[in-house]
């Protein structure tokens, strides 16, 4: 998909370096409303939507309504539509009036309609909408499972993105006097009350903030580790710097500091996961799950078979995370690391 971000119909022409086409899939994963346009008899229509998109499938994404719908009829007819999902992150005011602007994730994808789901698939993809928009409610314990003659009532399409192109744009104010503290006027950044934390690929400028976020996270179980093992977990900004370069490197950033990490590197046909740490003082805001969603992505549009990391024993609130996203103990890989108990988790990417 990264590929086809560079078609013409999805080329950038305003602001081309905020292009981010690696986070197509995050931006769609974390939308509530998806804006559909089509052209139905020489007139063009623009529907909100609620829609259902998941990792396992991210060339796939879901619309359901009425059978009597004007949209989802045309869809049905192998129409091409677009869609879009926007998220607003902030509103970013500056002392001088042409630069006050808003800072948003966005996605824009060109689709068309998918054969019809069987009762089973689409019990399947309604089951996880819902989860998707309610985290944590579970068939049969906080709702009834849906009969076949609601699946029947329900038109529910699946949708295959040719083609999409994301883009951001983050940071403060960019006017002429934004800068100067001592100027007249105000400027900043209104974070919205949604806008818990922000995720993006790193740069080698972040190289000295994301190793002083692995020393913090793993500071209280150094004395587990070995000294040479510990060094390893929680290496200096050269080290980072050179990751940067191997492979995507992400970090979790909120009000301009970096509280989160992560990276990966290819081995092979898989995806080698490593330095991935939250700071203490923003665990339990999703970080690590957010930061893992955005390496699976990364890694199915890359077309990697599997995911793979290394941790030790003693991390078990990392290692329960890693269970309830998938990855599963394996026996295979090192046990050691510099004299420190390891094991290997993976995670079948499968088609």
């Amino acid at each position: 998909m990264e590929g086809a971000s560079k078609q013409q119909r999805t080329q950038l022409r305003r602001h081309p370096e905020r292009s981010v086409p690696d986070e197509g899939s995050a931006i769609l994963l974390a939308g509530l409303v998806a804006h559909v346009s089509f052209v139905a008899d020489g007139q063009p229509f623009v529907i909100p939507m609620v829609y259902h998109y998941d990792l396992a499938a991210p060339r796939t994404l879901y619309l359901h309504g009425s059978h009597s719908s004007r949209l989802l009829r045309h869809v049905g007819s192998d129409a091409p539509i677009a869609i879009a999902v926007t998220l607003v992150d902030g509103l970013v005011y500056s002392r001088t009036a042409l630069y006050h602007s808003v800072n948003y994730r966005s996605v824009v994808c060109f689709a068309r309609a998918l054969p019809s789901l069987d009762r089973d698939k689409a019990s399947a993809v309604l089951e996880g909408m819902i989860a998707r928009y309610f985290p944590g409610r579970t068939a049969e314990r906080d709702y009834h499972t849906t009969p076949p003659q609601d699946i029947d009532a329900t038109n529910l399409v699946a949708l295959e993105i040719e083609e999409w192109s994301a883009k951001a744009r983050r940071g403060g104010p960019k006017g002429p006097n934004d800068n100067e503290l001592d100027a007249s006027g105000t400027a900043g950044v209104v974070q919205m009350a949604t806008m818990r934390f922000d995720i993006r690929r790193a740069q080698l400028s972040d190289a000295p903030p994301i190793a002083l976020v692995l020393k913090t996270a793993f500071a209280q179980y150094e004395a587990l580790y070995t000294p040479e093992a510990f060094a390893a977990t929680a290496p200096p900004s050269d080290v980072i710097e050179q990751r940067i370069r191997e492979g995507p490197v992400w970090i979790a950033e909120r009000d301009g500091s970096c509280i989160g990490t992560v990276s990966a590197v290819r081995r092979d046909d898989r995806f080698y996961i490593r330095g991935m740490a939250t700071i203490p003082a923003a665990r339990g805001l999703g970080i690590g799950r957010a930061l893992l969603e955005h390496v699976e992505a990364y890694a199915r549009m890359s077309d990697f078979s599997q995911l793979e990391l290394r941790t030790t024993p003693f991390l078990t609130d990392a290692i329960s995370l890693y269970e309830r996203t998938g990855f599963s103990r394996t026996h295979d890989g090192p046990t050691d690391h510099f004299g420190t108990p390891t094991f290997t988790m993976t995670k079948p990417l499968e088609a």
